[in-house]
């Protein structure tokens, strides 16, 4: 019996695979039934397309002089739901559209940091995208504004990660422009007040 270089290596590797193949045994390859297609968005877009509408759009909408009537419709629909209807495409929309006619230079400046961020406008899942994360903008400065005035951007909050030997940069930092008050919000809930 002469041994071949390949066994050699296969008992280097691991010896169990030599004697598989000296009692006969094969290994068979195990296919996937369902394939599956790589989602047409990833998902980290939707991150990146609302923290850069929240940087752009939230503080010159919580201006006084900033009109919101559309959003205070779109506000109401969602109040008679009780929070639990989402808007037609149809206004959701429009919001966009008037915003972006009142306010072009925000547009552009969204453009330009989508572009840098290389996601393409054009595409018709992310102009979606957009068009909501602006309409969802638009309801949630109206609340601001309503409670706490007009709203001035101090960046993100920094946070020493424990696990890591690093810092976090989560979310955005908002101030009430009249007041000393630093708020933090993540999804509508108020995490902490700082004076």
């Amino acid at each position: 019996m002469t041994i071949s270089w390949s066994e050699i290596y296969d008992y280097i590797r691991c010896p169990k695979i030599v004697s598989f193949k000296a009692a006969g045994l094969k290994t068979r390859t195990i296919t996937s039934r369902t394939s599956r297609k790589p989602p047409a968005i990833e998902p980290h877009v939707a991150g990146k397309i609302g923290e850069q509408v929240v940087e752009i759009f939230l503080q010159p909408l919580t201006s006084p002089e900033f009109d919101l009537d559309i959003t205070e419709e779109a506000a109401d629909i969602i109040e008679e739901s009780g929070g639990s209807a989402s808007l037609p495409e149809s206004l959701i929309k429009r919001m966009a559209m008037s915003l972006f006619r009142r306010r072009p230079d925000l547009k552009k400046k969204l453009l330009k940091r989508l572009e840098e961020l290389r996601l393409p406008a054009g595409n018709e899942i992310i102009r979606s995208m957009i068009d909501q994360a602006i309409a969802g903008i638009q309801i949630s400065a109206l609340t601001l504004r309503e409670k706490y005035g007009e709203m001035e951007l101090l960046g993100h909050a920094e946070v020493k990660a424990s696990v890591l030997p690093s810092y976090l940069r989560p979310d955005f930092i908002f101030k009430p422009r009249k007041s000393n008050a630093i708020r933090h919000r993540t999804d509508s809930k108020l995490l902490f007040t700082h004076r």
